[in-house]
Parts: structure tokens; sequence; C-alpha cells
């Protein structure tokens, strides 16, 4: 591997992708591996930057002269602003060699990613939502409407691919927080109905 090539690591369902500046680091987009809201372009050992895997060069066209390729990534060094369709660690790898902002998600599986996330909010909103409707069977009326409107709005939030987890955790905090309250409501009733 050597100066300005486009490197790629497999990390679990996706691809990750990066420049090599040819003294052991590399420039890419750096973050969370699931929620890459504040990833940031960054210059990171070539060791960090596999994160475990095994790197290895991309075929990728380049137009530039390897100096030109390491000089376009470094101009984007703490740059934020990930979006993994329009603009993920694969866009700027071609873009610093080709000067074309292109990538395909599905191709590197990034689009995995996002499905596997949408997965397990889908399973943590559903299980959330089974127990609410268990406590709504047992309590009729006591505060259902709410529930009912909260756990619509996760649903909803679980569609959106942008910024999914974020919404998700609040929607779900919301949902638990509803549940706290009829589970206090049931208490009330339960003791109103001993004192009967």
């Amino acid at each position: 591997m050597a100066k300005g090539d486009h490197l790629i690591v497999r990390r679990g369902g996706y691809t990750h992708h990066g420049i090599d500046i040819g003294d052991g680091n590399v420039i890419h987009y750096a973050g969370d591996k699931i929620i890459k809201d504040f990833a940031v372009i960054k210059k990171e050992s070539r060791k960090k930057f596999a994160g475990g895997g095994k790197v290895r060069k991309e075929k990728s066209e380049r137009y530039y002269s390897r100096k030109k390729v390491v000089k376009r990534a470094k101009s984007r060094l703490g740059e934020m602003g990930y979006d993994l369709f329009n603009n993920n660690c694969e866009h700027f790898a071609n873009w610093c060699r080709s000067g074309e902002h292109k990538g395909n998600p599905v191709s590197n599986v990034a689009g995995t990613v996002v499905h596997n996330v949408v997965d397990v909010v889908e399973d943590v909103a559903g299980g959330v939502a089974d127990v609410v409707d268990d406590v709504i069977d047992d309590v009729a009326d006591v505060g259902g409407a709410v529930v009912d409107n909260v756990v619509d709005d996760v649903a909803d939030a679980v569609k959106s691919r942008k910024k999914v987890m974020k919404r998700a955790k609040k929607k779900l905090r919301d949902v638990a927080d509803v549940v706290d309250d009829v589970v206090d409501d049931v208490a009330d009733v339960v003791s109103r109905v001993k004192k009967l």
C-alpha cells in the first residue's frame, strides 16, 4: 500500500474506506460504528483505521497524483457532516482520488447497517409496545390513547432513514415514561380496589 491509495477494511457487516497518506496513517471518517451523527474526518493510524480487520487496497479511479490525493484528503480534516447515503467514507475516498463525490452504499453493504439498526429499534419498540398493550388490556382507558400515540410515533421514527437512532431513543424514553405513569395508575387502581 502506498501514499494516496484508497484503503478499505471490512468491519462486521459493512466496509470502511479511507486514504493512505504514506506515513502509516489514514485519513477517513471516524466516529461511532453505528451512530455517525458526530463522525469527523480524522487522521489516524492504519491500525486504528483497521479496527481489527484486514486492510486492503481498493481499486478506484485516480485522476490526481498521489501527492494531490493526500493534499485533498488533508484539506477536509476536521469536517463533519457524515451522511450514509450522500456523504460517507466511500464518497470521501473517491472524491480525494477522482474529484467525484460518489459511493454505492449497497455494494459496500453500508445499507446493511441501517437495516440492522432499524431491526433492533423495531424489536425494542415491538417489545415495549407488547408490554404497553398488556398494561392497557389490564387497565382499561388509563392512558391508553397517549401510549398508542407514542407507539405510533416510535414506528414512524423507525421508518426514517436519517437520525433514526436519535429519534427512536427519545421516543422510547417517552414510552418508558408513559409506561411508568400507567404502572403508577394501575397501582392506584389496585389500592382503591383493595380498600373496597
